[in-house]
């Protein structure tokens, strides 16, 4: 699929697609009614500027969080080992860092049930575009991992 059809498909699954530039906000820090109602319009700037920073808050919004935040976990444990936080151990930090995930998780569901089966093939076919012919704006492979972990069933 090239850039064009891509574009026509978001429109055409999208009718109600609002100018991205009406969002006032990333798309995380959006409503989960705001993040349906904005995210094609991200979707089709991200296509238009593939190595911007709207294409990579695109991808991790649309990337299931299921891993712990490394630089928060290693800093905890460092400032542990040092002896700074004797009252937060290991355990606490990822006690902690687990129930950010599970909330973000949370998060993440509650967001993307609201598209319809068409809307979700929409985004999967956007995410495998990245991933087939912009995979060098992303060398962690995040369309990949958005693709297998949640995106696939609507392949």
């Amino acid at each position: 699929m090239n850039k064009a059809d891509l574009l026509a498909e978001i429109t055409k699954h999208f009718p109600d697609m609002p100018d991205a530039a009406l969002a006032t906000s990333s798309l995380a820090a959006l409503s989960n009614e705001e993040f349906r109602h904005y995210l094609p319009a991200f979707m089709a700037a991200a296509l238009q500027a593939p190595a911007s920073a709207t294409s990579a808050d695109v991808v991790l919004a649309l990337k299931l969080p299921i891993e712990l935040n490394a630089a928060t976990v290693a800093s905890g444990l460092r400032l542990h080992e040092e002896g700074g936080s004797p009252e937060a151990g290991p355990e606490a930090l990822l006690q902690s860092q687990l129930t950010q995930t599970n909330a973000a998780i949370h998060r993440f569901i509650a967001r993307t049930t609201l598209f319809s089966q068409t809307q979700g093939a929409t985004i999967c076919h956007f995410l495998a575009y990245l991933r087939d012919k912009q995979s060098s704006s992303f060398p962690n492979h995040e369309p990949a991992l958005a693709i297998e972990r949640y995106w696939f069933q609507f392949a």
